[in-house]
C-alpha cells in the first residue's frame, strides 16, 4: 500500500514557505499542480470505506475530493480519516495547527479527571467529617470554661426582625450546697437593644412583640442544646445583665432578666434539706416568677 500521509483537500495545493527570520509567517504561495482525484480505494480493518470516483462530504454539504495522488504518494483527507480511525481532529487557525488526539488518550483524560473529582469530593467530605469531629473535641463541655467557649461561639449573634444583636455568655459553677443548680449560665445582652425593643415609637407594637418572641426562642434554642448536650447538669440560664447604681462604691446591685429558664424543678429553700439536694436535671421549663417584664 502506498504511504498515507496527512493531507490539504483540493486540485490548487497552498504551499507555505518556512518561517522567516523574525519568526512569522510568509506570504502563501499557490502552485498549480496535477493531480488524480479519487483514483483509489480506502480498506480499513476489511471495510470498504471509499472507491474509486467517491468524493467526501463536508459538513456544509459540499463535496470534495477524498483522495489525492500527487507524484506517486497517496493524500487523504485529515478529519475523514481522523474519524475512521476514532481520533478527535481539531484546527488551530491561530497558530495553524491540526492537532489529533486519540480516543485512548481523551479516555485516560476523562478518567483522570473523574478520578480527581472523586478525590477532590471525598477530601471535601473528610474534611468536613474532621471538622465536626473536631468541634464536639474542642467543645466537649465538662466544664464552665468549655461551656461557656461553645456559646461564644454559638449563639453569639442574632438576627431579629429590626436587626442583628450580640450576646456575650458567662457560665458561673456552682460549688455550694446552697445553691440549687450545677451551671448560673448568664447571657449578657446589649442593653440599647433591649430598651429599643421596650420603648421604640420607630417600630410597630406588632414588630416589637415579634422580636420578643425571637428573643424567646433564641433561649428555648440555646436550652433544647445544652439539655441534649449535658443532661446530667442542673442548668439556670437565662439574659441576664447587672451594674451598681454606685459603681465607684459598688452599692445598690441592679439587675434586669428576661426569658429565665431551667432543666429542674423548684426548690424549698424554707426545708431543712439543702438546696442542691432537693432535686435532679429534669425537663425544660420557664422560670417566669423571676424575671422582669421586657
Amino acid at each position: 500500500m502506498k504511504e498515507i500521509k496527512g493531507f490539504i483537500v483540493g486540485v490548487v495545493v497552498t504551499v507555505l514557505l518556512a518561517l522567516s527570520y523574525n519568526g512569522t509567517f510568509a506570504d502563501s504561495i499557490i502552485e498549480r499542480i496535477d493531480v488524480g482525484l479519487n483514483s483509489v480505494n480506502l480498506m480499513l480493518n476489511g471495510v470498504m470505506q471509499a472507491e474509486n470516483d467517491q468524493g467526501f462530504r463536508l459538513d456544509n454539504g459540499e463535496t470534495v475530493p477524498f483522495s489525492i495522488v500527487y507524484k506517486g504518494t497517496t493524500y487523504l483527507p485529515v478529519k475523514k480519516l481522523s474519524e475512521l480511525v476514532g481520533m478527535k481532529v481539531e484546527w488551530n487557525g491561530d497558530t495553524r495547527t491540526v492537532i489529533l488526539t486519540s480516543e485512548e488518550c481523551i479516555s485516560v483524560e476523562t478518567e483522570n479527571l473523574s478520578n480527581e473529582e472523586e478525590s477532590k469530593e471525598s477530601n471535601e467530605s473528610d474534611s468536613v467529617t474532621n471538622e465536626v469531629a473536631e468541634t464536639e473535641k474542642q467543645y466537649k463541655l465538662d466544664s464552665a470554661k468549655n461551656i461557656e467557649e461553645y456559646l461564644n461561639n454559638t449563639y453569639d449573634t442574632l438576627n431579629t426582625s429590626i436587626g442583628k444583636t450580640k450576646f456575650e455568655f458567662e457560665v458561673i459553677k456552682n460549688t455550694s450546697s446552697y445553691s440549687d443548680y450545677d451551671y448560673w449560665i448568664q447571657t449578657d445582652y446589649d442593653l440599647g437593644f433591649f430598651l429599643e425593643v421596650q420603648t421604640s415609637i420607630e417600630h410597630s407594637s406588632d414588630v416589637k412583640n415579634k422580636v420578643k418572641e425571637e428573643l424567646r426562642n433564641y433561649q428555648y434554642e440555646i436550652a433544647q442544646d445544652l439539655i441534649k448536650k449535658i443532661p446530667d447538669k442542673k442548668i439556670y440560664c437565662g439574659y441576664y445583665k447587672s451594674w451598681y447604681r454606685y459603681p465607684s462604691l459598688k452599692v445598690d446591685l441592679i439587675s434586669r432578666r428576661y426569658y429565665t429558664w431551667k432543666n429542674y424543678d423548684d426548690t424549698n429553700y424554707l426545708s431543712e434539706v439543702e438546696a442542691y439536694y432537693q432535686n435532679i436535671p429534669s425537663t425544660f421549663r420557664w422560670d417566669s416568677n423571676i424575671d422582669d417584664e421586657l
